[in-house]
């Protein structure tokens, strides 16, 4: 198991030396596990390691016991551990949506929120398996789905990494038992309530009637589809690229692909836009662009529509009105409605301010040109983000990061007399990034913090 996991993990590319890695541990064998493998089988990459666990109150008294297991655990380690204690069942129904649904997005949150605390190349880690992957490949088969939803679920997704999903749970126990390690057991996990248990219980172990190997056969099925669906989707990013056009783009370029490629070039245009893709939406869209002409409404205030051979976007609400700050240090809240603590400190102090409760920003204030200043983006800004290595538009950052166009025009650039050197919500650029001769840093914390009581 031990070197099926290190396979993964280079093969991957999930993790460097010195990395810091926030690991979400619920206290269960997989997590645990997961914990032990990153804190005392990787000892060549030094890894920095804390823990995030959530208290979802769904279980009673079961869930505090999970709690404490996990922080006593961390505690025995020396492993920083952030609590989130929430009653989903209650935030549940009041977003309307399952207990499940909401548990995994407070969840991912809080992972996301804690991690941006360490910096933006700090990964998130968590345990699934190959076991989970089989489960939800057939789950998702039986209430139908996509390709890209037969894909299961992914190695690394942006900072998040899983280095066990290429081992079985049942390696996993093996590993617990070799390695003396105490976990916890979920009650519900035994229940028929929820319908992936049903499949864990009922209809795996049918499969591995017929074939013992069935998850790893199931594993390389996965793959295979993996495989066509990144093909699918690279090809339809340059239909979409081909078909820009100023305002939108060009219906012509898009009614000319296969359907395949059309569909996901549509939602790529949908998350551009900061649209749910939503297979209705994408027939909607479709239809009016064989058609050459029409308009659907693809959210509040929000409309998609064929104007001279051209797919355009457009809002109800008014823009927001072009805004600008002079910079200067203290407390500063703006336009997003987001304080930022601004600072201008000696390199030897970032120790501390690292070290905080806060998600920050550095730069290196000496290589600052002339004035600074807070504005709206404007047509041609651009960013070089050092860890991608690329120079991108905000218009690009923005339709890749699925920002809504409603709030774009509130994100602030910090700008100098050269052009943008911070982008909120995305980061420093590289120009003016921190070096070891830096000697003044300019330091931007964010002020504000995830709803919820914190243990």
């Amino acid at each position: 198991m031990i070197e099926q996991v290190r396979r993964t993990i280079k093969q991957n590319e999930m993790l460097h030396k010195g990395d810091t890695v926030v690991v979400g541990v619920s206290g269960g064998a997989d997590s645990v596990a997961l914990l032990h493998f990153l804190n005392s089988g990787l000892p060549e990459l030094r890894l920095k390691l804390a823990v995030c666990h959530v208290n979802h109150q769904l279980r009673g008294a079961e869930s505090d016991r999970d709690m404490r297991f996990v922080q006593t655990l961390c505690a025995e380690l020396s492993v920083p551990c952030h609590v989130l204690s929430c009653d989903v069942r209650a935030l549940a129904r009041e977003q309307r949506l399952g207990e499940e649904e909401c548990g995994r997005a407070l969840r991912y949150r809080f992972f996301h929120e804690t991690a941006a605390k360490y910096g933006e190349t700090a990964k998130i880690a968590t345990a699934h398996t190959l076991s989970d992957n089989a489960e939800t490949l057939l789950f998702r088969l039986a209430r139908g789905t996509g390709l890209k939803g037969l894909c299961g679920i992914p190695l690394v997704r942006g900072r998040i990494i899983r280095p066990f999903l290429e081992i079985t749970r049942e390696q996993v126990e093996d590993y617990c038992a070799a390695n003396g390690l105490q976990y916890v057991t979920d009650s519900t996990n035994t229940s028929d309530e929820y319908a992936r248990n049903r499949v864990r219980k009922y209809i795996l172990p049918q499969l591995k009637t017929l074939n013992p190997s069935a998850e790893q056969s199931l594993a390389r099925t996965l793959a295979a589809l993996r495989a066509d669906e990144e093909y699918l989707t690279q090809t339809a990013v340059r239909a979409l690229c081909d078909a820009d056009t100023d305002g939108g783009y060009n219906v012509q370029a898009l009614a000319a692909q296969p359907p395949a490629i059309r569909d996901r070039a549509l939602m790529l245009a949908c998350r551009e836009n900061g649209v749910a893709a939503e297979r209705e939406k994408i027939e909607g869209l479709c239809q009016i662009i064989l058609a050459k002409y029409g308009k659907i409404s693809m959210a509040a205030g929000l409309w998609a529509e064929v104007r001279k051979d051209v797919l355009c976007f457009s809002g109800d609400q008014a823009p927001f009105p072009f805004f600008k700050l002079p910079f200067r240090t203290g407390l500063l809240t703006l336009p997003s409605g987001v304080a930022y603590n601004i600072t201008i400190v000696p390199h030897t102090e970032l120790v501390e301010i690292v070290n905080k409760n806060f998600s920050f920003a550095i730069l290196d204030y000496d290589k600052i040109k002339g004035k600074l200043m807070f504005r709206q983006r404007r047509g041609g800004d651009a960013l070089s983000l050092p860890q991608r290595g690329v120079t991108k538009t905000l218009k690009k950052l923005f339709n890749e990061a699925g920002v809504p166009l409603e709030q774009r025009g509130r994100l602030a650039v910090l700008c100098d007399e050269v052009g943008p050197v911070w982008v909120e919500g995305f980061g420093v650029d590289k120009r003016v990034q921190c070096s070891g001769s830096t000697i003044r840093c300019l330091v931007l914390r964010r002020n504000d913090c995830l709803k919820g009581n914190r243990q």
